[in-house]
Formats: C-alpha cells, sequence, structure tokens
C-alpha cells in the first residue's frame, strides 16, 4: 500500500498546475488484497485519478505481479503549497 499511495502521490502531482506543490495523504478506501507478494516479486503499480475538486483528489491505484493483480485501493490526498506548511 505505501508504494501504491506514492505513485499517488506522484500522479497528483503531474498536471502542471501541481508542480511545486506537495500532496498530502488523507486516507484509503476499499482496499484489496488478492495474493501475497514475497521476495523478488517485482511489483507493478499503476494509478488512474478518479476525480480532483479545488485541492482534493481522489484516485484508484492497482499493483501486479507479472499479469496478476496482487492489491487496489482508493486513496484521497490534498494538495498544499509547500511554504504554507
Amino acid at each position: 500500500l505505501e508504494g501504491m499511495a506514492q505513485v499517488g502521490g506522484v500522479t497528483m502531482l503531474y498536471p502542471e498546475e501541481n508542480r511545486g506543490k506537495i500532496a498530502l495523504f488523507g486516507g484509503m478506501e476499499n482496499v484489496k488484497f488478492k495474493r501475497p507478494v514475497v521476495p523478488g516479486d517485482v511489483v507493478v503499480t499503476k494509478a488512474e485519478l478518479l476525480r480532483v475538486r479545488g485541492v482534493f483528489g481522489v484516485l484508484h491505484a492497482d499493483a501486479y505481479v507479472g499479469e496478476d493483480l496482487v492489491a487496489s485501493a482508493d486513496f484521497k490526498f490534498a494538495l498544499k503549497n509547500g511554504e504554507d506548511l
């Protein structure tokens, strides 16, 4: 889940208007583990923005080992200017 949240944060910061901001983790929902990941597995994470309203966003992330879906979750983020923290 940590890696999925990190990819999600980068996804939130990708649009030009969000460059220089900081993504703050707000929570997760619909978390599903499909199978264990073991040492040696290569995990690939794919994230998609579901919606953004103002400084708040929700995205969905899936984690794969090969072609197999191993985990999925929806993440909530808020964006903040770095100098405001």
